[in-house]
């Protein structure tokens, strides 16, 4: 659990020195702006599992992607709030002591995500407001395959976005993203709060044509 906090606390703070570093050379804020979003994903499990079993990353086969809209508070400063609605994946791998099998889980769901750009920072939620599927893989031995698929999810998300190539027509942003689960599942004598780590790319098209 240490361990987990740990890591995520050091992708954290990565993200932050990586943003701030892109954004000290242009601080102009966007525009009013529609885009879309698309993200590869890792994550492991933060919290306790049942006796034997520990955790162990998981590297996302898919992506998640996701519309997104932006609202600018300000002109000079990059101050918003931005609101994405998407398909999220939440990846993590559970493995035995004893004979080191490894059983991969993937909890699929449409998220809202409010967030807000604090000189682009990121700071919000992603809210599962409808599970679509919980995946396992074809080893069934910790008794996940039917973990419930209704459950209410919520995840902290922090990261940043960082500006690649601006044109009269939009933006094309770097996004990194954290995100810890304060809202997990229970199942099988086992609780499961993933946190995940995410690289992708974002296109916000200007809706302003200035």
């Amino acid at each position: 659990m240490k361990r987990n906090l740990f890591t995520f606390a050091i992708i954290i703070a990565t993200t932050f020195l990586l943003t701030h570093t892109a954004l000290s050379m242009d601080r102009a804020n966007y525009p009013y702006s529609i885009g879309l979003s698309i993200s590869g994903k890792a994550g492991m499990n933060a919290a306790s599992v049942p006796q034997g079993v520990q955790n162990t990353p998981h590297f996302l086969e898919g992506v998640d992607v996701a519309a997104l809209g932006y609202i600018p508070f300000t002109d000079d400063s990059r101050i918003g709030l931005i609101l994405e609605v998407g398909y999220s994946n939440t990846p993590f791998g559970l493995k035995l002591y004893e004979t080191k099998e490894k059983s991969y889980i993937n909890q699929k769901c449409i998220s809202i995500s409010p967030l807000f750009l604090l000189e682009g920072f990121t700071i919000g939620f992603d809210i599962g407001v409808a599970q679509l599927d919980t995946w396992v893989d074809d080893n069934k031995m910790f008794g996940v395959n039917n973990m419930p698929e209704d459950d209410f999810r919520m995840n902290l998300r922090l990261g940043g976005m960082i500006p690649l190539n601006t044109t009269k027509v939009g933006t094309l942003n770097l996004c990194i993203n954290a995100t810890y689960a304060i809202v997990g599942s229970e199942y099988n004598n086992g609780t499961y709060n993933p946190v995940t780590m995410a690289f992708g790319f974002n296109y916000i098209f200007n809706l302003e044509g200035k």
